[in-house]
């Protein structure tokens, strides 16, 4: 699949061409419909502003894909090819997703570093995706694109002192003018540009403020703002013999003030100077008007002249904001190039599992014993498997080999199952000889889950204590869980989070490994006897968050929208903030979760936002949910270093990576879900705010429907979280929330240790 793209901006194309090419508001369903009816064209988004008209889409061939754009944009806007020559430039990816980056950036705009070009992104986008024009690739491209481009905004200094075109407009109206004090402006067009000249104005002392717009209470609404007076539009030439500064910017398809207009104005004005700036596109102003004397009439293009200033005071920040756009651009490469695998990948499992469901299906009823039991049964029916499995894979390579393919193809396969020249895998076995669960001398052994990011924070871990234990050999070892064998099962069923922890602390008590790194979250209230938990590192945000396809925000998705989550707590909250979405129960690994999110089996996300900042997917936050909307789980955020409790030397590898203030929070968290009787699927939230040798807590207790949330807060001293933790939890049940824990006691049933 190629990404291609087609369109002119304003160092392209003069603004006669922009305007030919320009889609109204109103046009763009049925232009996004055309598109995708043209051979070549799946998914299209189609970007129209003042200063731009892009075209982009998916294709499966990108030379025809990019020439259909062409002709499509020839044919539907009635523009002849030499009329376009020069103007037009055309890109397929890299060079199209880098060229939307950097246009979200605003690093193509007139006027770099200015705020509207990312929500007209933002707007195009949406008005395609409502009109199901886009699908898995555009929708991570947009997405993507606003990401970066809120990134570029946020981590430079590019939009310091940020300069929109309209505040650019009324720049150049004071540098021809002079000092616009006691100057009377009339703006045309209450839209978005007018808004911001508006304010442009007022901050330069310009006297009396006139809007005029189609819509009367809109013209009334920014008027109020600047102590300026309204107009109807239909009357605003009355008042133009009053005006010093006309700023235009109507979506009116043709002139709304033309030669013989201002020819009058100019008499009653007694020949007074005027000066017209003319922002809209198309333009609003016949051009024939810049000949009257002493009328000065500049449209947008001539906004151009004002944007060097601009650069020249951002220049430095364009370093920092192109490795953004760069890291950007491969990140979707890599992703892009990932999905091509996916059909593959599907066939292969496919494959496998009917080979697995024949061959078990024929054991059963072979005359061996129906349950394997024994070791020699076991390994009759694994060699009985492997020999399926392999037996076409083998025979292939084989037939390659016989061809003079047989290097490339063993090659492929020593790659993708990691295999060594001896026959084995390099994971198998690397630990050496000796006994089961006794770990090599010198060597601190860490006990993790296998997910992406379980794997994400042991590494963290293991990375710091090899730092400071420079002599001393640091490994890993994966632990598959309940938690991750039965991934159709919702975690209630098997015990909650505590499915995710007991196979690793098993291992931990038999000396398989030293250190368990867990998600504090998950860890149980009570451990098992002889382990306890040797560290809390710092949190990396507590706060749950919303990753959304669309909306900026919890508030603004649509009525009905889809959001999944795993956790009763954050159903409970979502239903009582907003009724109205419909919840979906979704389990997976993060990185599981959020390629269903991609692919449109749920509209938006809730997950912890620590976890998508330790695996560096931050960017993919859409809002960080308010404490006031949603309490956080008990511990959430925070990684526990859970050790054997007589191991003193591990006990002091953890103390190095041990931070006090969520020491301190955790020990009223772990108190307050404690005294509850259960863990993190509980429909219980709790905030811990640390202040010097305070702690104020706030936690709750919501009912799994959201009708009732019961809250309390409370202060102590570190030394006193634990008890604060369980004193909170008292006053928690006496309000009521027994009555609601007893309506999960079925979910929650047997969690105790």
């Amino acid at each position: 699949m190629h990404v291609v793209m087609t369109g002119v901006n304003h160092r392209s194309a003069p603004v006669e061409i922009r305007e030919r090419l320009a889609f109204g508001e109103k046009e763009l369903p049925g232009a996004l419909e055309a598109l995708g009816g043209l051979p070549f064209m799946h998914e299209r988004v189609i970007l129209s502003t003042c200063n731009r008209v892009e075209i982009y889409s998916t294709t499966g061939d990108a030379e025809k894909g990019a020439a259909g754009l062409v002709q499509f944009l020839l044919e539907d806007r009635g523009v002849a090819e030499q009329d376009l020559q020069g103007c037009l430039y055309c890109h397929s990816e890299p060079q199209s997703v880098h060229h939307l980056f950097n246009v979200a950036s605003s690093l193509d705009s007139m006027v770099v570093g200015e705020a509207q070009i990312i929500a007209q992104v933002k707007a195009a986008y949406q008005r395609a995706w409502e009109n199901g024009a886009t699908g898995k690739v555009l929708n991570q491209l947009f997405q993507k694109a606003l990401k970066v481009g809120k990134h570029v905004r946020t981590a430079t200094d590019i939009a310091r002192r940020p300069v929109s075109v309209s505040s650019v407009a009324v720049e150049l109206a004071g540098k021809i003018f002079g000092d616009l004090k006691g100057r009377t402006t009339l703006i045309v067009g209450a839209g978005e540009m007018s808004e911001a000249a508006a304010v442009c104005l007022a901050s330069s002392g310009a006297g009396t403020v006139l809007v005029a717009n189609r819509t009367f209470s809109r013209a009334e609404d920014i008027a109020r703002r600047f102590n300026g007076r309204a107009l109807h539009f239909d009357g605003f030439q009355d008042e133009l013999a009053s005006c010093d500064i006309v700023i235009t910017s109507t979506g009116a398809p043709h002139f709304i003030l033309r030669k013989a207009d201002m020819v009058k104005v100019m008499a009653r004005r007694r020949n007074r100077p005027v000066f017209i700036i003319d922002i809209a596109v198309p333009r609003n102003v016949d051009p024939e008007v810049d000949g009257i004397d002493n009328v000065y009439l500049y449209n947008i293009d001539d906004l151009e002249k004002i944007t060097a200033k601009n650069l020249a005071g951002r220049e430095g920040e364009m370093d920092k904001c192109r490795e953004i756009i760069h890291a950007g651009t491969e990140e979707f490469m890599v992703w892009l190039s990932s999905i091509e695998a996916s059909p593959t990948i599907s066939s292969l499992k496919r494959k496998v599992e009917d080979i697995l469901h024949r061959e078990l299906t024929r054991a059963l009823v072979d005359s061996r014993p129906r349950s394997p039991s024994t070791p020699d049964e076991v390994a009759w029916l694994s060699r009985r498997l492997a020999q399926s499995l392999l037996a076409e894979p083998i025979g292939r390579l084989k037939a390659h080999t016989s061809r003079g393919n047989g290097t490339l193809y063993t090659s492929v396969l020593h790659d993708v199952f990691d295999l060594d020249e001896t026959g084995g895998g390099k994971g198998a076995g690397s630990s050496g000889g000796g006994e089961p669960g006794v770990q090599a001398p010198g060597v601190m052994t860490i006990g993790s889950r296998g997910s992406a990011l379980a794997l994400n924070q042991a590494g963290w871990v293991r990375d710091r204590l090899s730092g400071a234990y420079p002599g001393r050999e640091v490994a890993m070892k994966t632990i598959r869980t309940t938690g991750d064998r039965l991934k159709d099962v919702p975690l209630e069923q098997m015990g909650g989070k505590g499915a995710f922890v007991k196979e690793i602390e098993a291992a931990l008590l038999a000396g398989e490994i030293d250190i368990a790194v867990h998600s504090l979250k998950d860890v149980p209230a009570e451990l098992p006897d002889g382990l306890v938990i040797g560290a809390v590192t710092k949190r990396a945000g507590s706060a749950d968050v919303l990753v959304a396809r669309e909306a900026v925000s919890l508030d603004q998705l649509p009525e009905g929208a889809r959001v999944g989550t795993s956790s009763i707590r954050r159903r409970a909250y979502l239903a009582r903030h907003r009724p109205d979405l419909e919840l979906v129960a979704l389990r997976g690994n993060l990185d599981t979760r959020l390629r269903k999110l991609d692919d449109g089996e749920v509209d938006a996300l809730v997950v912890a936002g620590a976890g998508l900042r330790r695996m560096g997917w931050e960017e993919r936050i859409t809002q960080s949910i308010p404490f006031e909307v949603m309490l956080p789980a008990p511990g959430q955020g925070a990684l526990a270093l859970e050790i054997r409790k007589a191991d003193g030397s591990a006990a002091a590898a953890a103390r190095g990576l041990e931070d006090e203030d969520s020491r301190s929070a955790a020990d009223a968290e772990r108190g307050l879900i404690a005294a509850l009787g259960g863990g993190c699927r509980l429909p219980v939230g709790c905030q811990v705010e640390v202040e010097g040798d305070w702690l104020k807590i706030r936690a709750a207790i919501i009912s799994p429907d959201g009708t009732e949330c019961i809250e309390k807060m409370g202060r102590c001293r570190r030394e006193d979280a634990d008890e604060a933790g369980r004193g909170l939890a008292g006053e928690l049940l006496k309000a009521g929330g027994d009555r609601i824990l007893a309506l999960c006691a079925p979910a929650a049933a047997g969690e105790g240790r």
